[in-house]
């Protein structure tokens, strides 16, 4: 029984070295991608402000807690949202951003946008902070829900016998709900008026008490600045080109008569010297008689194209792999490069006024 147990541990091993063997390595890229909308080119220095402070003043405080939120819990989101937003436009070499802390009412209950701001106040701010459009949170409100549910659980007491136990499951849902207003006033037009909302949940399990599955959950404000952080990131990558990473497979190992040479050049590509990986796959990339591994050399010269910029080089060894050689990893490869040069020119759009 032990040799068998450990023939059956030996064949593990080494089906989950066969595992590792057969993955391809990554490589890593840093891609500038374009932002959803095209901004006016004059728009270089943004003023981010917040005019979502609830109007109703006390009634509204006495509101919030009748309605169950935590003490400044939605002034913590919408300040969380601005700074996500600010350090996403950090990122990109658009725009320069300016966190003005300029806090205006907003709609009493958060839930609509007011008519927008009069271009004399947009103005005014602008020269105030030298800058040439406002983004502003126009728009904010949290909900938050937490419930305990009652399970019965079966234990032993110290006597070794079964008991059986009644235990609470806590769970808190919050939403966001947010609304963002991007003011050039050189135009004097609203280049974007964009409502969002996210959600999250924080769950807990096994309370002794229906009080104590509900204390132990994450604190609500916590809950409502993470997700006000997602919806800040993801506005600021709804207006400016920012970086991202991506990752490429390529093919590290081959059979054959090139199969070192092959390993020798994922070498160099697993290094970072894609430069002298390239010499060697495009000779094997002309190997006639084994076109499997002229199909892989192929497919990682498109991949080490890419990740020295060149597109359009790229896309024409991906489309080689795939009809020359057949090779399916490529077919899904093409449409990666298509759009990839899609959103080149959409950038060249979105980049044109910016002196790099």
């Amino acid at each position: 029984m032990l040799i068998k147990l450990r023939s059956q541990h030996q064949l593990t091993f080494l089906f989950i070295l066969f595992l590792f063997a057969a993955c391809k390595p990554s490589a890593k890229i840093s891609v500038l991608q374009p932002a959803q909308l095209i901004i006016p080119d004059h728009i270089q220095k943004i003023i981010l402000i917040d005019r979502s402070k609830p109007s109703g003043g006390f009634f509204s405080n006495i509101e919030s807690i009748f309605s169950g939120e935590e003490y400044q819990q939605d002034k913590q989101g919408r300040q969380r949202a601005l700074e996500a937003l600010s350090q996403i436009l950090t990122q990109t070499p658009r725009f320069q951003t300016i966190s003005s802390g300029v806090e205006l009412e907003g709609s009493r209950g958060g839930r609509s946008f007011m008519s927008p701001l009069s271009w004399y106040e947009v103005e005014n701010i602008c020269q105030q902070y030298h800058g040439d459009a406002i983004v502003s949170i126009e728009m904010f409100d949290s909900n938050i829900d937490a419930t305990a549910v009652a399970r019965t659980i079966k234990e032993k007491d110290k006597n070794d016998k079964e008991i059986s136990k009644v235990v609470y499951d806590g769970k808190k849902n919050g939403t966001v709900n947010l609304g963002w207003r991007f003011y050039d006033p050189k135009n004097k037009m609203i280049v974007d008026e964009y409502s969002d909302s996210d959600h999250d949940e924080a769950t807990t399990n096994g309370a002794v008490s229906n009080k104590d599955a509900i204390n132990n959950l994450k604190r609500s404000y916590e809950l409502v600045r993470g997700i006000s952080t997602k919806l800040g990131e993801k506005y600021g990558k709804r207006i400016a080109p920012v970086y991202v990473t991506m990752s490429r497979t390529y093919y590290k190992t081959i059979k054959g008569v090139n199969k070192d040479r092959f390993e020798q050049a994922a070498r160099y590509a697993d290094a970072g010297e894609w430069i002298k990986a390239v010499p060697i796959w495009e000779k094997i990339a002309g190997t006639k008689s084994d076109p499997e591994s002229a199909g892989k050399a192929t497919y990682n010269l498109a991949v080490a194209y890419e990740v020295n910029g060149q597109l359009n080089i790229a896309l024409q060894f991906a489309k080689d792999a795939y009809t020359q050689f057949n090779n399916k990893s490529a077919k899904s490869y093409i449409r990666t490069l298509e759009a990839r040069l899609d959103d080149q020119e959409v950038l060249s759009r979105q980049m044109h006024e910016v002196k790099k």
